[in-house]
């Protein structure tokens, strides 16, 4: 990826506006409500971003970005282009290190709440503040 692409998509990146955002860097949530939401973080999207990927590189878009999704692809599946250890079970250790049991994150037994459409009423209840 070019340098000036690079900086282009990091310039989109940092504009983004998630909902959750003032409510996973401020005080007051509880561990249950951290839980609900890294639950549904990595079943929805984590877990299954490297099979998204596949999917995509195998729509054969042109050479390049072949080159660069088939990069991505095996560094989200394997981590062995940086720690050797792929980016789901990474997301699994940084639960395990915040002392969440990990069959809380991938009990497919446990729902997901929606996924929220931005307005106040659709935030799943365990992160609406009163």
């Amino acid at each position: 990826m070019t340098s000036r692409l690079q900086e282009r998509l990091l310039a989109i990146m940092d504009r983004k506006n998630h909902w959750a955002w003032e409510h996973l860097t401020g005080p007051g949530l509880t561990r249950d409500q951290l839980v609900v939401h890294f639950r549904h973080e990595y079943r929805v999207y984590v877990r299954d971003f490297p099979v998204l990927l596949a999917r995509v590189l195998g729509q054969s878009p042109p050479a390049a970005v072949r080159s660069a999704l088939a990069e991505n692809l095996f560094e989200e599946q394997t981590g062995k282009l940086s720690l050797g250890v792929s980016h789901p079970e990474l997301f699994l250790e940084m639960i395990d290190g915040l002392g969440i049991p990990r069959a809380a994150i991938e009990d497919e037994s446990l729902p997901l709440e929606p996924e929220p459409t931005g307005c106040w009423a659709a935030k799943p209840r365990s992160l609406r503040r009163s």
